[in-house]
């Protein structure tokens, strides 16, 4: 079983996952049987990984908030690019399409 597993086995016995300085802390605790528990113990490190990293949004879901936003106000669009570049949630490529549509949008 792998640590998104693990997450998503508690998550569906309707137990509530958080961290508070590197300890898990699972609620209800009654969802956790031996099986589960042992597996919770072998990924700890991953299942704090998975619950404290910044998941980066989707290089989809960028582009379509980007669109809208194009639609609306192309400088405002371009300027939005630039920002998912710097943040990382797109690539050099994908910003450079951002920005070409961003162009075509204002014409």
């Amino acid at each position: 079983m792998s640590a998104a597993t693990v997450l998503e086995t508690l998550t569906a016995r309707g137990a509530v996952v958080t961290v508070r300085a590197d300890v898990l802390r699972i609620e209800p605790r009654a969802v956790i049987d031996e099986p589960l528990r042992a597996e919770i113990r072998a990924h700890k490190s991953e299942l704090l990984e998975l619950l404290t990293t910044p998941e980066k949004p989707a290089a989809s879901t960028c582009s379509a908030v980007f669109y809208v936003r194009a639609a609306y106000n192309a400088t405002d669009a371009r300027q939005f690019a630039h920002e998912l570049f710097q943040r990382g949630a797109v690539d050099a490529r994908q910003r450079d399409q951002l920005l070409a549509y961003a162009e075509e949008a204002t014409r």
